[in-house]
């Protein structure tokens, strides 16, 4: 985790304002000046914590401190100490599931991930949500094993938590029931007769306890975070736009009385992304460019794409183990708090999500990967001299091929892209092209003035264009038609923008980030 830290840490002076880091910035500020009101559906409230440091930095003394607080890297720190923490996490769920030797396989994987190490250096929910899934699963894992009032509070505490980083977090609490149901299966199976059916019954009562105790919980916590604006409105105050939440509206009409416990924003933030994710959004794949559907499987193939080769080997063999020896007491107890999440979201993310705009949303399945993998090496000791080599040549590879995209993690993919001046090819928006290469792209044109970047008319020369303004995701798909149909960009600057040669001639494959 060292490591970890400290290849984020040195990466940060490389790395611009990314395209989504100022929205969520300035609705921390907001939040922290008491103002809960938003513009923008996708900010959330735990932004709040990146805007401390400046908004600290404020109220104090003039000095360095003071003005260190108030850098704009300070305010990614945050974010990166919650990955620390998801890392701790992994850490100890893989040692408790299969020994130390697990647990510092699966920490290695995580601290390599170049998805894990591109998200937690910037303002933005991706890495929070991540490790409060986790989190959830975690604890709700450890309390199936011991039920007390404390574990059930620190399960609902997490599970709140997660309201205000994302909406996908919504399916968290369901997903934590069925997980503890899926334990309880097996005793429940058993019981039978009069008594039986008097356990039954405690339990389900107790059930229903601890869900209306979660619910509570998550409710006050959205309060708290959206500082309680206009909570309690009426339903039919509402306009929504989401097919959903108008039906809803239609069914209850004739309720006036209903009055919705939740603050009007969050409410309204929940309705608007479901609109858009039904509406006409540009999505990009192994250049095919879609408009309001999305790419089935498109997850499936970002994450063979831009997750190291030798992690998916790990992972591969870990899922092959377990299945060869499949035990069904064994997994209903262990890996099924891991198994179920990962089969939801892959799921529902590669065949029902119709806005898939980077693989960052299915981000909090890449920890739950790390720990199952931690199982390949459950018999370490057992291992042969050659299997152990073999172990160890993977890892280095991972780690290599994670560092040789430093400082640019969020560009990466693995060697099935061997010609990076050619990644855009397969994937964009933000898996290649979030903004992050701007330092890199000012430093070339001070060196190459005569360089032009993205001019009205392609003429002779050096050209420069940016990633997702080529292939049409942010501008009108025609206008750089002919260089992404005829022209094979000689370099890269930063990844995220391309150096073509006019006329095209086919050039070396530079890189000059």
């Amino acid at each position: 985790m060292a490591v970890f830290v400290l290849m984020c840490v040195a990466s940060l002076p490389s790395l611009s304002l990314t395209t989504d880091e100022p929205i969520h910035y300035q609705y921390g500020r907001k939040i922290l000046d008491s103002d809960a009101g938003r513009s923008n559906p996708a900010v959330m409230p735990v932004s709040a914590l990146n805007a401390f440091p400046a908004w600290l930095g404020e109220r104090l003394p003039d000095g360095r401190i003071a003005r260190g607080l108030r850098h704009f890297q300070v305010a990614r720190l945050p974010t990166l100490l919650v990955a620390v923490v998801l890392g701790a996490a992994v850490f100890a769920w893989s040692r408790r599931l299969y020994g130390p030797t697990a647990g510092l396989l699966s920490a290695f994987l995580f601290s390599f991930d170049p998805n894990l190490l591109a998200h937690a250096r910037l303002i933005t929910q991706d890495v929070f949500l991540a490790a409060l899934i986790v989190l959830s699963l975690y604890s709700s894992w450890r309390f199936a094993r011991r039920r007390s009032i404390g574990r059930a509070l620190i399960v609902a505490s997490l599970i709140g938590l997660a309201q205000v980083v994302k909406y996908t977090a919504i399916v968290v609490g369901p997903l934590v029931a069925v997980t503890i149901l899926i334990y309880d299966a097996p005793r429940l199976a058993r019981v039978g007769g009069r008594m039986g059916r008097g356990l039954l019954a405690k339990y389900v009562v107790k059930s229903m306890a601890l869900g209306f105790l979660f619910l509570v919980i998550a409710l006050a916590v959205i309060n708290i975070a959206f500082l309680r604006e206009y909570t309690f409105e009426p339903l039919q105050n509402y306009q929504f736009k989401s097919g959903l939440f108008q039906a809803i509206q239609d069914q209850a009409a004739k309720a006036e009385w209903i009055r919705v416990p939740v603050p009007r924003s969050y409410v309204q933030g929940l309705d608007y992304v479901m609109y858009a994710e039904s509406s006409g959004r540009r999505i990009y794949l192994l250049g095919q460019l879609r408009v309001g559907e999305g790419f089935p499987g498109y997850f499936l193939v970002a994450y063979l794409l831009k997750t190291p080769i030798g992690a998916q080997v790990i992972f591969g063999l870990s899922l092959a183990s377990l299945v060869r020896r499949w035990s069904w007491r064994r997994v209903l107890r262990q890996e099924q708090f891991l198994l179920v999440p990962l089969f939801v979201f892959g799921f529902y993310f590669n065949l029902l999500f119709r806005a898939p705009t980077g693989f960052r949303f299915v981000l909090m399945t890449l920890p739950m990967m790390h720990i199952l993998s931690g199982r390949l090496v459950r018999s370490w000791p057992a291992w042969s001299v050659g299997k152990r080599v073999a172990m160890g040549v993977g890892l280095v590879s991972i780690a290599g091929s994670t560092l040789s995209y430093h400082p640019d993690y969020l560009a990466y993919f693995n060697e099935i892209v061997w010609d990076r001046r050619l990644a855009y090819r397969y994937l964009a928006d933000s898996n290649l092209d979030w903004g992050q290469s701007d330092v890199f792209l000012q430093e070339y044109l001070a060196a190459h003035p005569e360089a032009k970047l993205e001019p009205e008319e392609i003429t002779d020369g050096d050209v420069i264009v940016r990633v997702n303004n080529l292939v049409g995701i942010t501008e009108v798909p025609a206008r750089f038609a002919m260089l992404r149909e005829e022209c094979t960009p000689v370099a890269t600057i930063g990844h995220a923008y391309l150096l073509y040669r006019v006329p095209c001639e086919e050039g070396a494959a530079t890189n000059t980030e």
